[in-house]
């Protein structure tokens, strides 16, 4: 009897372990390299840190070819996300990539409407109310559907004064390389992740596919004056492309992916019309052709 009852404890341990570490690697962690222009324009990396083909060697960011944004992908469930959330993509710039003298901080927009996968082609047209929220780092989240994306309000409460998009983080103070840090730089940069969500307004649970929405960055500089601080909102940046895969096999949504990164151009159809034309040609030409042969003969 102890025996059993200890080969189903060593049972259960290992079917709630393989789940553990299923769900971990799952949660891939992936992020979008940002980097910075002379205008204190947020950019975006063609290269992705996170997937080395060498020591010295990364993969290229993908990019969708109908559009041409960069496009990352992420997977909603994943463990550290929950049932219907997930904190991938991450924000990250590499240290030094920001070297102020003055605070500054991150913010996203969302801009564009929700994209879904149908199994063809990808429409702004969801199966029943699914929507995208994003969370930004005070919780506050942006709103994205077919026919709208709604932003935290300027004032909402608890908010930064003048707030009008999703906050990300501070910029780190960049520390150049001195004696006293060993020669080292540090700072200047900035690695934060937050969370998107999928949901269905009705109540129910959100139909499985593949979700897309479109965010870009810009950053806010505070600049103080005496007793008083004045703020710039710098360049937006180009958006990028966020796809999400929510309950699909890889090989479906591969195949979702496939339709940005190596499009299939549809052959254009001939209008009737000319097909017509074209038969009464054929047919005069043939009747011509007859006639000739006729005469020589």
């Amino acid at each position: 009897m102890i025996k059993a009852i200890y080969k189903k404890s060593l049972c259960a341990t290992a079917v709630l372990l393989s789940m553990i570490f299923g769900a971990f690697a799952n949660a891939q962690h992936s992020d979008i390299w940002l980097t910075l222009n002379n205008s204190k324009q947020i950019g975006i990396s063609d290269i992705d840190f996170n997937t080395p083909i060498s020591n010295t060697e990364f993969h290229p960011v993908d990019v969708d070819l109908t559009t041409g944004k960069y496009l990352f992908s992420a997977n909603f469930s994943d463990w550290s996300g929950g049932p219907k959330g997930t904190p991938q993509p991450g924000f990250q710039a590499r240290t030094g990539t920001f070297v102020f003298d003055n605070d500054h901080e991150l913010y996203f927009r969302v801009v564009g409407l929700l994209w879904f996968w149908n199994g063809y082609n990808w429409v702004n047209e969801v199966i029943d109310q699914e929507v995208i929220k994003f969370e930004d780092d005070y919780d506050v989240a942006s709103i994205i559907t077919t026919v709208s994306a709604t932003m935290p309000n300027p004032g909402t409460e608890g908010l930064p004064q003048g707030q009008e998009a999703g906050f990300v983080d501070e910029i780190e103070e960049f520390i150049a390389p001195n004696d006293n840090n060993n020669n080292q730089e540090s700072g200047g940069n900035v690695h934060k992740h937050l969370i998107f969500k999928i949901e269905n307004l009705s109540g129910s649970d959100p139909a499985s596919g593949a979700y897309m929405i479109d965010v870009q960055f810009y950053l806010k500089e505070y600049i103080q004056n005496g007793g008083e601080i004045s703020i710039i909102d710098h360049p937006d940046s180009e958006p990028v492309r966020i796809a999400f895969n929510y309950q699909l096999s890889m090989e479906e949504f591969d195949q979702a992916i496939s339709a940005l990164t190596s499009p299939v151009e549809a052959s254009v159809p001939i209008p009737f019309a000319a097909l017509y034309v074209l038969a009464i040609l054929l047919f005069i030409f043939s009747q011509f052709g007859k006639a000739h042969k006729t005469v020589v003969k």
